[in-house]
């Protein structure tokens, strides 16, 4: 091999045949359209049985809100009172001013949607999948969200009173001023949820699940804390304590700072 001084050094020839001719994608752009076919898979995944066999993971151009059983589009007149929304795939929709009371909902795909201040009085919501959903300000009153998929919802001053939420899940979820006034939560899981100024009243919590929950400043008066399992609960001097409890059950830490995330 030739060295400097010996005159001019040869370039290094690489072999044809182990050449693939690919375009040069930048990193950036290469991350992002990676994290969005990522997002893609993980909706169609996680969207349910039907919203894989619709082959519409969410809000597309074509259906911006949503579909139903059959694949069939919604339109702004689907929305209304007393409608059978049953098993629809409505993830990712925004819909405003949606007035949809007494209108049944069950086992519908509604994660990530964004309805706030829409009113849902007495609609039937069993089993559906609210996942991230953003519901700020929603009226819930006499609704039922049996055995619901709350988590990580956005349910900030919302209105909850007379519910039924037997079984429902709200682990991480920001109930910050929501009111839940004679609701049911029979055996519903809390944990990790954040209550702060929530309004509990007469509500009935048999058999709730309240690990490191956020009870700062909630309001416990008449409630029914029967058999609830308390790990790590956060309360303050500003919270209502149920009449018939005069001492929290072990488990419950007293705690001066009760924000513990943004609304």
């Amino acid at each position: 091999m030739k060295t400097a001084g010996e005159g001019p050094v040869e370039p290094i020839r690489r072999d044809p045949e182990r050449v693939v001719d690919k375009p040069l994608v930048p990193k950036k752009k290469k991350r992002k359209e990676v994290a969005k076919h990522a997002r893609h898979i993980h909706n169609v995944v996680r969207s349910g049985p039907r919203g894989a066999e619709m082959g519409n993971p969410g809000r597309t151009p074509e259906t911006p809100y949503g579909v139903d059983r059959n694949g069939t589009p919604y339109t702004p007149k689907s929305f209304v009172p007393r409608s059978d929304l049953r098993d629809a795939n409505l993830s990712y929709v925004e819909i405003g001013n949606m007035a949809c009371p007494e209108s049944d909902f069950s086992n519908a795909n509604m994660r990530k949607i964004r309805i706030e201040k829409a009113n849902l009085y007495r609609a039937s919501l069993r089993g559906v999948d609210l996942y991230g959903a953003d519901l700020t300000r929603v009226n819930f009153k006499e609704a039922d969200l049996s055995y619901a998929n709350l988590t990580g919802a956005s349910l900030v001053r919302a209105d909850l009173s007379r519910a039924n939420l037997t079984g429902a899940d709200l682990s991480g979820a920001n109930c910050r001023g929501a009111r839940f006034q004679e609701a049911d939560l029979t055996e519903a899981i809390l944990s990790e949820a954040d209550f702060p100024m929530a309004f509990f009243r007469k509500a009935f919590l048999g058999k709730a699940i309240l690990h490191r929950t956020n009870l700062g400043g909630a309001n416990l008066f008449e409630a029914i804390l029967e058999n609830c399992s308390f790990r790590d609960t956060y309360y303050t001097d500003e919270t209502i304590k149920p009449e018939r409890t005069y001492q929290w059950p072990p488990g419950a830490v007293k705690k001066k700072i009760v924000r513990r995330r943004d609304d």
